[in-house]
């Protein structure tokens, strides 16, 4: 995850520069000034890390300020600035009180014990998970598994595939990714097929053998944006 950060924060440092330079040199017209724009993307910056450590108050009020910036451009100077950011304010509180500052890091081993785990040990060939602003563990142990779908829009997902038996030695992932980080759990004699795209966010392999001898693949498809996912061998 940390990886993936960087390669967020350096792609949004690198398009502000760009932006900047475009709008002096007159390319775009939009109303962006050096300082306003060093300001919306230190913002972006905040958001995003509050998106990966759900943290609700920067979610909400990060973009209110960005918003209260562009006021004049997105035509809602009625509302902004403190109409807007006291209401984003009020509403990140809310979602923290409703949900909790457990989830401090959606990619942190060490807060294990705040995820809903879940034993999948049924017959079934096709799963569906979804995660909504919480935190999942699933221990897949079905027989003659061929499809996972994995839907996560501001939570957090760990899918365990070590006891999976698949059938054909094959199965399909679909991830959709919103906002969010998966952990997926594979063991180290498994292929992968990564065939995900990845918008403002990006993909981690840890503990990746040199050799895989095992007939078992995993095919990963889906949409991963302003997210992360770590595939961690086992």
């Amino acid at each position: 995850m940390r990886n993936v950060k960087r390669v967020l924060y350096g792609l949004l440092l690198i398009a502000g520069a760009m932006t900047i330079l475009l709008e002096s040199l007159g390319t775009i017209n939009i109303g962006l000034t050096i300082t306003n724009g060093i300001f919306a993307i230190l913002l972006s910056i905040i958001f995003i890390d509050s998106v990966l450590s759900l943290h609700f108050f920067g979610i909400f009020v990060a973009p209110a300020i960005i918003a209260s910036i562009f006021a004049s451009q997105l035509g809602i100077e009625s509302i902004t600035p403190w109409p807007l950011i006291s209401a984003a304010a009020l509403v990140g509180i809310g979602f923290s009180i409703i949900f909790g500052h457990r989830h401090k890091s959606i990619s942190s081993r060490k807060y294990n014990r705040e995820f809903e785990e879940e034993v999948l040990d049924g017959k079934e060939n096709a799963i569906d998970i979804g995660v909504k602003f919480g935190a999942t563990a699933k221990y897949i142990q079905n027989d003659n598994l061929e499809y996972v779908n994995c839907d996560v829009s501001f939570g957090a997902a760990k899918i365990y595939f070590d006891k999976a038996k698949l059938k054909d030695n094959k199965v399909t992932l679909d991830l959709n990714v919103h906002f969010g980080g998966v952990e997926l759990y594979i063991p180290r004699e498994w292929n992968v097929d990564n065939k995900a795209s990845a918008s403002l966010g990006g993909f981690d392999e840890k503990n990746e053998p040199s050799n895989k001898k095992d007939e078992n693949t995993i095919i990963i498809k889906g949409n991963v944006c302003f997210s992360g996912v770590e595939i961690i061998y086992i």
